[in-house]
């Protein structure tokens, strides 16, 4: 989802720790969630306020434009996030 132009990476930001362009993801499980929101951008501010509220964040541009690339090739549909707790589902082949 880009603030402005698709690609425009030096345009309008949603806010001032977002960035141009994020990625919602949909929490699906285990259990729930009370965030509002869980998205991949960049930490647009890391220079001042590092870090985000539990999302998953990118320093450089060149980073997240490699990550939207890959996202644009393989239009992938689940992201797991394993902690190894046993909860992530076992690769089918």
């Amino acid at each position: 989802m880009w603030a402005g132009d698709i690609d425009d990476f030096q345009g309008n930001i949603f806010q001032s720790g977002i960035g141009p362009v994020t990625v919602p993801l949909d929490y699906v499980s285990p259990g729930t969630t009370d965030r509002s929101a869980i998205e991949i951008h960049i930490d647009w501010n890391y220079h001042y306020s590092p870090g985000t509220a539990g999302c998953i964040g990118m320093y450089w541009i060149d980073h997240m434009k490699q990550l939207i690339e890959w996202l644009r090739d393989s239009d992938p549909r689940d992201l797991y996030v394993d902690w190894g707790l046993g909860t992530c589902p076992v690769e089918m082949e």
